[in-house]
């Protein structure tokens, strides 16, 4: 097989095309303090504290009762139960729980929020709906 030439100057490779994990998603734990920015190839649940971005491709991402999330997130869907301060953007359905707290922006294609859901300075876009205790 012959192999690649490199990559012209100032240009970066191309990604490395990634398998699903096998162990199903990543887990930031409740005692799990992180800041940064995640970029993510598979599903995430966060139990602990994020402050920073999340860039979460088409991928679901979880937000625990306990947990604290003070960022910029971009994620295809998700299902809010713990604080969230800042902008979330979704591209499919956002699920916002009674035990949530948010504190900012959600659009998304489409929400659903849960009656008693304690939503503080909180601007809501996209299709509104109820969300049906389960």
């Amino acid at each position: 097989m012959a192999a690649e030439p490199p990559p012209a100057e100032g240009s970066e490779p191309a990604p490395v095309p990634r398998a699903p994990s096998a162990y199903g998603p990543s887990i930031i734990g409740t005692t799990l303090v992180m800041r940064g920015e995640l970029t993510l190839d598979e599903d995430l649940i966060i139990e602990g504290t994020f402050d920073g971005n999340v860039i979460d491709g088409a991928h679901a991402l979880s937000i625990g009762t306990f947990a604290s999330v003070k960022a910029t997130v971009r994620s295809d869907s998700a299902d809010i139960a713990g604080t969230v301060e800042g902008d979330f953007n979704g591209t499919g359905t956002v699920y916002v729980r009674r035990t949530a707290h948010v504190i900012g922006e959600i659009r998304a294609e489409r929400l659903c929020v849960e009656d008693g859901t304690n939503l503080e300075h909180a601007v809501l876009s996209g299709r509104i709906s109820r969300a049906e205790d389960r």
